[in-house]
């Protein structure tokens, strides 16, 4: 499920990732598109994380701020499209400024 993502390699690490980034970017209180966060919450479910529908719709916010969209079409796996922001992150060309300071401090501990 993990292999091809380069830096969500595991079900800890889409958590960490995901709250550091629900944390850091916030919600706005109002569901912009309820049924693709239902979809968004689908996915993670299906790879053993467990989301609010509230931070599905703050992750997919930040996700598609960084590519500079309103909302982007919601991706066949929200998993991958998290995996792709962190890289963005960690790379330092994330477009979201509430997101930069995550780079370098997300980590899994076992």
């Amino acid at each position: 499920m993990f292999e091809q993502n380069t830096i969500i390699k595991s079900s800890a690490l889409a958590e960490a990732w995901l709250q550091a980034i629900v944390k850091a970017y916030g919600s706005f209180g109002v569901i912009s598109f309820p049924d693709d966060c239902a979809e968004i919450v689908r996915h993670f479910d299906h790879a053993g994380v467990t989301i609010t529908i509230t931070d599905a719709d703050s992750f997919w916010n930040a996700h598609s701020d960084n590519q500079a969209s309103g909302w982007v079409t919601l991706a066949e796996d929200s998993v991958a499209a998290l995996d792709w922001l962190a890289e963005d992150i960690e790379s330092g060309i994330c477009k979201v400024r509430s997101l930069k300071p995550l780079q370098g401090t997300v980590k899994v501990t076992v």
